[in-house]
């Protein structure tokens, strides 16, 4: 077996180099981009007297028909982002969201962090979410939110392609976290209320109680917003109007 050459080697180099100088724009850089400065991400709402409570990963047969049943008690209006997997496990949670008068939008199919999903296999995970997603409401979802708010290149360009707006958030409850409490959530959303304020809740998170903990303090953070005169309101309400 002949030894590698110098030339090789430094060839070999050069290769690895490029690659992950390619993964790192890829990923970190359109990461920071998306998060901090790209045209076109929703980070929060038109000063107006309105918020925009969201629930991720759901749908959940365990917590969002009591969600759902508590929205309906209060009249707040809310926004899920749905992963397709789940919506096309639960169809009847996902028509009686719809029917209930809230936004439905895109949370990707399966719930995969962008710096591990290949270029490709965005657009095909997000058509295929929404066409189930579509099915079910009847309407073509135009909101879409990466799962953990992380961006790699197509997720920044592959949603306003299919025609949705890609929106993050400018309220973390941080009901997602183990040491939460139902106290904690209302002190988290409380501190960042305000006009226009987009509220970042879990429906299906998978973390032992995370569930409970939110619907324990749903009740809490909608007084809130009350207090603050602000009215809990869609996406679709929020940005209303506007292209």
């Amino acid at each position: 077996m002949e030894p590698v050459t110098v030339e090789a080697q430094a060839a070999l180099v050069a290769a690895m180099a490029a690659t992950t100088v390619a993964y790192a724009a890829y990923t970190v850089a359109a990461d920071a981009w998306g998060r901090r400065g790209a045209t076109g991400v929703v980070r929060c709402g038109p000063a107006v007297p309105k918020v925009a409570i969201t629930f991720d990963d759901g749908p959940s047969p365990h917590y969002t028909p009591a969600l759902l049943e508590l929205l309906d008690q209060t009249g707040a209006k809310a926004s899920f982002f749905l992963t397709g997997r789940a919506a096309a496990a639960h169809p009847s949670i996902v028509r009686r969201i719809a029917a209930s008068g809230h936004t439905v939008g895109v949370h990707t199919w399966r719930h995969r962090h962008a710096w591990l999903t290949a270029p490709w296999e965005v657009g095909r995970d997000l058509t295929r979410c929404a066409a189930v997603v579509g099915s079910l409401t009847g309407q073509v979802p135009r909101w879409f939110r990466p799962p953990w708010g992380t961006f790699n290149l197509a997720t920044l360009t592959c949603p306003g392609r299919l025609g949705q707006r890609i929106v993050l958030w400018s309220v973390n409850s941080e009901d997602w976290r183990y040491d939460a409490t139902p106290g904690h959530i209302c002190e988290q959303v409380g501190a960042g209320l305000g006009q226009g304020a987009i509220v970042l809740m879990h429906d299906g998170c998978p973390r032992p109680g995370a569930g409970d903990r939110m619907l324990a303090a749903l009740p809490r953070v909608i007084e809130q917003c009350s207090r603050a005169g602000l009215q809990p309101v869609t996406l679709d309400e929020m940005f209303e109007g506007e292209a």
